[in-house]
């Protein structure tokens, strides 16, 4: 017996931007085989979800039970959609809506897991976010360091006048 698949779309509001949410889901989808996508909007969060009834039920469940730390969930909107023939799930660009609002994460000491992640770079990813690893980031071809990076001429970083960004020469 096959089971019944479904497509939802979900809009979420409250405090899920700046905390690990986007990351939390995409790793939560991929954990229930579901495919689609997720992306930051002006007012929230926003995925389409295609999968298994019983897995999007689950999913549904867990997003609101397994919240990352610093995140806060205040609406869940679902629809049910037709299917967007997502073979994958992926985390897409935002995308703005004029005129919504969105609550932003109160400022939040850095724990311990990041600190040591900050200092030792064979630390794996903490479990706290899940965000992408910002060694890595800083070794790909994404970065523009001529853009992006102050060349520090001193040994302190915070003097100022002998610090410089790059010529983009």
């Amino acid at each position: 017996m096959n089971p019944i698949s479904d497509s939802v779309r979900v809009e979420v509001t409250g405090i899920v931007q700046g905390v690990g949410f986007r990351p939390f889901v995409y790793n939560l989808a991929i954990q229930l085989s579901l495919t689609g996508w997720v992306r930051n909007t002006s007012a929230g969060v926003e995925m389409e979800l295609n999968g298994d009834r019983q897995n999007i039920s689950q999913f549904l469940e867990r997003l609101t039970n397994q919240l990352p730390p610093l995140a806060r969930i205040d609406t869940i909107h679902t629809e049910t959609i037709p299917s967007n023939g997502s073979v994958t799930f992926e985390i897409l660009s935002s995308q703005p809506q004029p005129g919504q609002f969105l609550p932003i994460s109160p400022d939040v000491a850095i724990c311990l897991d990041c600190q040591q992640e900050l200092f030792d770079p064979h630390k794996a990813l903490t479990p706290i976010d899940e965000k992408f690893n910002w060694k890595e980031f800083a070794q790909s071809e994404e970065l523009d360091r001529t853009e992006t990076c102050l060349l520090y001429t001193s040994p302190s970083p915070r003097d100022r006048t002998r610090s410089r960004m790059p010529s983009s020469a």
